[in-house]
């Protein structure tokens, strides 16, 4: 009885460490400083879950419109690609692909089709995660579905997408589970099952591994790419060893949150990271039992050095942060779960 007695001690001890422990980790014991380097900011009513955001060229912005979550509309409503010229937004035609709900966007501009980009978007339909692929036509604002590329046992949870070329892409997944009580099991133990794929055509394969929800990715315009691997609070520079078959880890850098998706400026010279502050205020906000949920934005170079932070608020209007997007003088900022997408000004 005794020794039984102490197992249950020593058990009940070491289940109190490791709630602390992930209580100090998920960021839920401290508060979030506010700061912001931002000025006075636009609002555009009637965008729902922006979640991501990919900059074309100078003049033109593409964001992926989730407006089938559920905190805030109906599921069985379409998603959306809205395209923005300036500060002018326009519903892009997506009705060629009959089920779309929209995740993670890649765009590819091709010397020898200007005005013509490619467009790649996670879509996480009812029968299976695909990655649709659309010639986008700046001029119409037409966009052309140019292929679909799906596989039940690869192509799952996949987060976010890059096009490498015409007939090339690079996926984060952010879990290789696919039932939700498998996922939060992953989470919870940090299970390293998250995992990057590449594909050529209609064949992928993994690429690297050992990730705990791996999240946004950007080209480096060297052959070198971000990774945000959002339960290891880090952003990884990553390049090929061997192209279309391994990528390895040159550098690394622990960031102040949960890093969501990552994005390059228009110089090639620093990347705009939004940060989840609270990963279980996060998750209370998503299912409604919360208000809201603190965010972050932060800048650094493309080498990793140099971190900044540009933006950090616990408002309900700038709740659980995904995507910051710097165009022109200011910063688009978005989520996937608010009803409308901010423009701010940028004081430095």
């Amino acid at each position: 009885m005794k020794s039984r007695n102490l197992a249950l001690s020593v058990l009940g001890l070491f289940s109190v460490a490791w709630l602390a422990k992930t209580a100090v980790f998920s960021g839920a014991l401290s508060k979030l400083a506010e700061e912001s380097q931002l000025g006075a900011c636009q609002r555009f009513e009637g965008i729902q879950g922006p979640e991501d955001l990919e900059r074309i060229d100078a003049s033109n912005v593409l964001v992926s419109s989730n407006f089938h979550h559920p905190r805030f509309l109906d599921p069985t409503l379409r998603g959306g690609l809205i395209l923005f010229t300036g500060l002018t937004p326009v519903v892009l035609d997506t009705s060629s692909v009959p089920d779309f709900r929209p995740h993670g966007i890649g765009v590819l501009n091709r010397p020898g089709a200007p005005g013509r980009p490619l467009v790649a978007v996670v879509n996480h339909a009812a029968a299976g995660d695909r990655i649709e692929v659309f010639e986008l036509e700046l001029a119409t604002r037409k966009l052309s579905l140019v292929r679909s590329v799906s596989d039940p046992k690869l192509l799952v949870n996949a987060n976010d997408v890059v096009l490498l070329s015409e007939d090339e892409l690079l996926i984060t997944h952010d879990h290789a589970s696919t039932s939700k009580a498998a996922k939060k099991v992953e989470d919870v133990v940090r299970a390293g099952l998250s995992y990057v794929s590449y594909w050529r055509g209609s064949a992928g394969t993994k690429v690297l591994g050992g990730l705990n929800f791996a999240n946004g990715l950007a080209a480096l315009g060297d052959g070198s790419f971000a990774l945000a691997s959002m339960l290891d609070k880090t952003i990884y520079r990553v390049s090929w060893k061997v192209r279309g078959q391994a990528l390895v880890i040159d550098r690394s850098v622990v960031v102040p949150g949960f890093p969501d998706n990552v994005h390059l400026d228009a110089n090639n010279q620093r990347l705009w990271v939004a940060l989840h502050h609270d990963i279980l205020a996060l998750s209370a906000f998503s299912e409604g039992r919360r208000p809201g949920s603190p965010s972050q934005v932060i800048t650094l170079r493309a080498d990793l050095s140099d971190l900044h932070s540009e933006f950090a608020s616990n408002e309900a209007r700038f709740a659980a942060l995904s995507s910051a997007l710097e165009v022109g003088p200011g910063v688009f900022l978005g989520n996937i779960y608010s009803d409308h997408l901010d423009y701010c000004a940028h004081r430095n």
